[in-house]
């Protein structure tokens, strides 16, 4: 995993060092460090990152987005 890979999940998703840091457990510094490279994110948490942007949903009402959790 690629910090542009993180970059570009991020991007997709919309979420922020913060939002990576809470879905996965790590402090949004590790994130940070995953971002420029300083440290290589492991491959079961990318693994489990993308796990978890599978499970969540996101519908459109009324012009507003919200997010539903199975």
């Amino acid at each position: 995993m690629t910090p542009e890979k993180l970059k570009d999940l991020m991007h997709e998703h919309r979420l922020n060092r913060k939002g990576v840091a809470a879905l996965v457990g790590v402090t949004d510094r590790a994130v940070t460090h995953w971002l420029l490279g300083k440290h290589p994110m492991r491959k079961q948490v990318w693994e489990y990152l993308l796990f978890k942007l599978e499970k969540q949903t996101s519908i459109v009402i009324s012009g507003g987005t919200w997010s539903l959790k199975r």
